[in-house]
């Protein structure tokens, strides 16, 4: 928890007010140009609001940083300048609610069109969003939908899932 900002669970502070306000705060600089820079993502575990938590992040970043590096690299008497702060807020999100509204009515084309297969035939094209969830139909057909069309050939066949998606599996 950062001290006033009541920072608590999965809620965030801003990036910038870590780096601009509570970093220097607590004596970290950030450079102005030049030096050498190394990029060494440093996990934070705990609060950066308790008393250790500045030695925690620099043990860190010596521990990785002669673990990529080799022993004796990393210097405790050298500046680390923090040039950059990610934050990363990892969270297990509960699942998608299902929103798909299902469609009334039986399976039905919206029209036909004439495609070439081997001679000209008349095909059903159904629309994606007007599919009966759980229906199954036998190509040959097409799939229209904003953006896309899709190809039912003569040897497969869809079947619409719970969700609204299209599942094509090789004719038996």
């Amino acid at each position: 928890m950062f001290p006033g900002r009541g920072l608590q669970g999965a809620q965030l502070v801003a990036v910038r007010d870590l780096g601009s306000e509570y970093l220097p705060e607590q004596g970290v600089s950030f450079p102005v140009a030049g030096g050498q820079v190394h990029e060494v993502p440093v996990p934070v575990d705990g609060p950066l609001s308790d008393d250790g938590a500045m030695e925690r992040l620099v043990a860190g970043f010596d521990s990785i940083y002669e673990h990529r590096y080799g022993k004796g690299t990393g210097s405790l008497s050298a500046v680390i300048e923090v040039t950059n702060c990610h934050l990363q807020l990892v969270q297990v999100l509960p699942k998608v609610a299902e929103v798909v509204k299902k469609p009334k009515g039986p399976l039905a084309p919206s029209s036909c069109r004439r495609v070439y297969l081997k001679e000209w035939v008349e095909i059903p094209v159904y629309r994606w969003g007007e599919l009966p969830l759980g229906c199954r139909f036998a190509g040959p057909a097409l799939i229209d939908a904003p953006g896309t069309t899709v190809w039912v050939s003569p040897d497969y066949a869809v079947a619409v899932d719970d969700l609204g998606n299209l599942r094509m599996e090789a004719s038996a």
